[in-house]
């Protein structure tokens, strides 16, 4: 067993990410990884990261987003939604650069379309994760089977056994407060 480390630096706090409880400037870091599209106000949320990154600190996202494509985003909002309930919207790779130069960061690298798994999500298991019902599955499945070929493309849709695998992008973005 290795010996367990001690953290002297470290407190928890529980609180809302649209008014966070801590002082203007307290953090070099602050990053947020598949839950902003959970995020009631976005803008305020990124604002008030903005506003808690000392001058020169860094701020990273991570989340879900869609093309700078109207049916390809409606789709994906969409089928998210059903997913999990608790989706507000998973937001354009411009909406993001937005949120931020509006928070007065400098964007330094946005990467619009990232994968995290080579062989895309299994429909049964993201369902699963959310705790979605067997009807909210079966949907899903319709949706993904009967969807217009090129978001059956754009989403890489495969048959696999009983499943389904497809794509979902990610958008990766890295900025810096410079005030």
């Amino acid at each position: 067993m290795l010996p367990r480390a001690e953290i002297e630096n470290l407190r928890l706090v529980a609180g809302d990410v649209h008014r966070l409880p801590f002082p203007d400037r307290s953090f070099d870091l602050v990053t947020s990884r598949a839950c902003p599209h959970h995020f009631t106000d976005i803008a305020a949320a990124v604002r008030e990261m903005a506003r808690v990154l000392k001058r020169g600190g860094r701020f990273g996202i991570s989340d879900g987003t869609v093309p700078e494509d109207d049916e390809l985003d409606r789709f994906i909002n969409d089928l998210d939604v059903l997913h999990d309930p608790t989706t507000v919207r998973n937001y354009r790779p411009s909406e993001w650069r937005g949120f931020a130069e509006d928070a007065g960061l400098r964007v330094d690298w946005i990467e619009p379309e990232a994968y995290e798994m080579a062989e895309g999500h299994s429909l049964a298991g993201w369902m699963a994760r959310s705790g979605a019902s067997s009807q909210v599955l079966e949907e899903a499945r319709r949706r993904l089977r009967e969807a217009p070929e090129r978001i059956r493309r754009y989403l890489r849709v495969k048959e696999d056994g009983n499943d389904l695998r497809f794509h979902l992008p990610r958008v990766v973005l890295v900025a810096k407060r410079i005030d």
